[in-house]
């Protein structure tokens, strides 16, 4: 499935949807883990904060450019921690990941995780239940692709929205294609 945004509140409100949407969703082995490609600047982050605060995650979510893992302790039907990583500054050493304790991470199903520039962890996909692309079409458009998830599908997460804009309200979306 395709959508294409018209604004960062609205890849902001896609986001939070899902948050909202997937708590309700048992992953029934390991951790929910949603994987983010894209170039810089093209919704990465603003996305992710949109799923912080589906998930009732108050304080404010920053980008883990630096600090590469976030935790926020959230209580939403099964999940107990959210996961923000940001793995843009590592390179492609497979220590660098271990060290990160990714595995422990993606192991535990109480844990929701948001991996940007997940493309570069190759070795983990055995992990991922949701790819998340995400594309600059101009200054405000985004092109966001929703592939391959497990047991769900994008379209159940986004229920409550129809195409051409949020429930709630705020500037319109449309969805591309079917997929």
């Amino acid at each position: 499935m395709e959508i294409v945004t018209k604004s960062a509140k609205t890849t902001f409100e896609i986001g939070e949807k899902i948050g909202s949407s997937v708590a309700s969703i048992l992953a029934s082995s390991g951790a929910l883990v949603f994987g983010l490609t894209g170039e810089l600047g093209s919704g990465k982050t603003t996305f992710t904060q949109g799923i912080a605060k589906g998930l009732g995650i108050k304080s404010v979510v920053q980008s883990p450019t630096f600090i590469i893992v976030r935790h926020y302790p959230i209580h939403k039907l099964n999940f107990s921690s959210f996961y923000h990583i940001d793995l843009y500054r590592l390179s492609d050493k497979g220590q660098e990941y271990d060290d990160l304790g990714l595995t422990e991470i993606f192991s535990n199903p109480q844990n929701f995780v948001v991996i940007e520039w997940f493309d570069k962890i190759d070795s983990y996909k055995n992990y991922l239940k949701g790819l998340i692309d995400f594309q600059v079409i101009n200054d405000n458009q985004r092109k966001i692709t929703f592939n391959g998830l497990h047991k769900f599908t994008w379209e159940e997460l986004l229920r409550n929205t129809s195409p051409g804009g949020p429930a709630s309200g705020g500037d319109s979306w449309e969805v591309t294609n079917g997929k």
